[in-house]
């Protein structure tokens, strides 16, 4: 629209935009012109604002260094934390990020997805920010300890091991919310194989699958149950002839027995455990009762009826005396000897 060949210089000013965050917006463009060449005056022209025309701001790219993941339980979500330097944030907003994992199962070396995550400051949105790095592989979910409470152990009878009787499972505690699994027993061991000294068991359980929850994704660690009457006596009889004999007061209660066969015996017992006996007391005396016991396992093992008719004696036990030595005395008119001195006896 210039005259012939006079210029100008123009200039182009935007108005404000509507708001400041990013977005589409319009605006307004105010013109200015200067005096040209060839004779182009200023004051010889009008121009008229430009209006509606399109406007954009587009997201500040944030630079992040130092990035890593933070390890962290299964929770069954697929956020997680993470660490990292943030820079080129605007004046006076606070800007961070947070992770998510491309599926919320356990696993090492997990690839994690950066986004923005929170923005402070007045006016200030997660939105108006982006990342110059939006993926790390460095994550790790660890198993989630569950426990199993309510478990119960039936009493058994002795066998000569230490598995447990029949075991109750009770309920697992610590599973997230909404998920369930099933469970199995490998084993149930006693702290011990005898009964008057098994208290405890140790169950190590197997975690499956359950209709919405993955097993891998949990961990369970044996531990001792403390249980009364685990183990009961094995039931055992005594048939045959028994002998006691006697013998010289030795200071105890033991009785040397023949004779009698064990019936009942758990195998690992056979080879190893035999027929004791032992005295009311450990005095001199004639038909003392004995009672049997068995020697080679702890007697509490088993039950069995004692015979109720066994005795034997025992013998005062016979002294002696060495390095006697009679001394001579002065002539006093008696038939009384020297002083004695005794060695050992």
């Amino acid at each position: 629209g210039l005259v012939g060949t006079e210029t100008f210089t123009v200039t182009g000013t935007a108005a404000a935009l509507a708001g400041k965050d990013v977005g589409a917006y319009t605006t307004t463009v105010n013109y200015g012109l200067a005096n040209g060449s060839n004779g182009g005056l200023v004051g010889n022209y009008t121009i008229a604002s430009s209006t509606g025309i399109a406007a954009s701001i587009t997201r500040r790219v944030l630079t992040v260094t130092n990035v890593a993941g933070v390890s962290k339980v299964y929770d069954a979500n697929l956020n997680t934390a993470v660490t990292a330097s943030l820079g080129n944030t605007v004046s006076g907003e606070t800007v961070t990020i947070a992770g998510f994992y491309a599926d919320k199962n356990v696993g090492t070396g997990k690839a994690i997805s950066l986004v923005v995550g929170t923005a402070t400051g007045t006016g200030a949105l997660t939105g108006n920010y982006s990342l110059d790095v939006v993926e790390v592989t460095t994550g790790v979910i660890e198993q989630r300890l569950v426990t199993i409470t309510g478990t119960t152990v039936a009493a058994k009878t002795y066998d000569g091991s230490n598995t447990s009787g029949a075991i109750t499972i009770g309920t697992i505690t610590g599973l997230v919310s909404g998920e369930t699994l099933g469970t199995t027993i490998v084993t149930g061991a006693l702290n011990s194989r005898n009964v008057e000294e098994a208290s405890s068991v140790t169950i190590s359980y197997t975690l499956a699958n359950g209709s919405v929850g993955l097993a891998g994704n949990y961990r369970i660690d044996p531990l001792p149950i403390v249980h009364a009457n685990l183990l009961t006596p094995a039931t055992l009889t005594i048939a045959g002839t028994i002998s006691v004999a006697n013998k010289a007061y030795d200071g105890n209660r033991n009785a040397t027995v023949t004779g009698g066969t064990l019936n009942g015996l758990v195998s690992s017992d056979i080879a190893i455990v035999t027929l004791g006996g032992l005295f009311a007391d450990k005095n001199y005396g004639t038909n003392k009762a004995v009672s049997l016991t068995l020697i080679g396992t702890a007697d509490g093992n088993y039950s069995y009826a004692q015979p109720g008719n066994l005795s034997a004696n025992i013998l005062k036990k016979t002294l002696s005396t060495t390095s006697i030595i009679a001394f001579t005395k002065t002539y006093d008119g008696t038939t009384t000897a020297g002083s004695v001195t005794i060695g050992s006896i």
